[in-house]
């Protein structure tokens, strides 16, 4: 059962669609359309084309729903992405009985390991938890292609999905909706990346740049994008106008946004003096 939302959260959801629209379209009247007009004179400029897409997996109806999801997001690269969900645990029959070290990868075949083993008989969110005072770690795979043709890539905080594929169960069964604490895996084509997406917990991030050529896929946790949204909305709410082009301050506007900037200038040297 959904708590029903705050009458704050509803205020700070709009001032965070209110951002990211304008921001949206700042970026299209300066940079452009998908014209050919438009990417040769960004060719010409030197500027290629960026786009970022999020979503809170939780926020979606079923496996089914995040990989259509996934499958727009990237509509316009050539990287593809599987969306799985792990259906028993992970190398109980195999190498390591007690799970699997998150990894760092190279395509270059360069393996790090980091010193936190996880595994499907662990609450997803569990396993990713902060510890210690230690941020948690933020699986991500990044990839740089070139046409159809994959160039490199590496990624952190993930599993080898040929040691999950020989050890697991994988079901591609997207009907259901998963659980708080489910396993998800999102398999990078062509890769020997597996990218742990806890369940209840976690965003998914897609941002792509170099026109396409260039994909990030990260899983932060949604509480630390929740507050990064609405630190960036009120940060449009109060400085917007200044950081539009498009409108001139009045000289009321100035000496007003010249005091806040001061003060808060005062605040921090306060804070550092104590």
């Amino acid at each position: 059962m959904r708590r029903k939302a705050a009458l704050q959260d509803w205020y700070d959801a709009i001032l965070l669609e209110e951002a990211q629209r304008e921001a949206s379209a700042r970026s299209a009247r300066r940079w452009g359309q998908d014209e050919i007009s438009s990417m040769i004179k960004r060719s010409s400029m030197g500027i290629s084309a960026y786009g970022a897409h999020e979503v809170a997996v939780d926020s979606l109806s079923a496996l089914s729903a995040l990989q259509v999801w996934i499958d727009e997001a990237l509509s316009g690269t050539q990287v593809r992405v599987t969306a799985l969900s792990l259906t028993d645990f992970p190398y109980v029959r195999g190498e390591m009985r007690e799970g699997q070290l998150l990894q760092k990868m190279d395509g270059d075949g360069a393996v790090g390991y980091l010193p936190l083993v996880v595994a499907t008989n662990q609450d997803s969110a569990v396993a990713f938890a902060q510890r210690d005072g230690h941020l948690p770690p933020v699986p991500s795979a990044t990839i740089r292609m070139s046409g159809g043709t994959l160039i490199r890539w590496w990624a952190d905080a993930v599993l080898s999905w040929s040691a999950v594929d020989r050890n697991s169960t994988l079901s591609r069964d997207g009907d259901g909706r998963p659980t708080p604490g489910d396993w998800i895996l999102l398999g990078v084509e062509g890769t020997d990346v597996a990218l742990p997406v806890p369940w209840g917990s976690s965003n998914l991030l897609i941002e792509i740049d170099d026109d396409g050529a260039l994909v990030e896929i990260s899983v932060p946790p949604s509480a630390r994008r929740e507050q990064h949204h609405r630190r960036r909305a009120e940060f449009e709410d109060r400085w917007g106008r200044w950081l539009d082009e498009e409108h001139n301050l009045t000289r009321e506007e100035l000496e007003a946004g010249i005091r806040r900037a001061e003060a808060g200038l005062r605040a921090v040297l306060a804070i550092e003096e104590d």
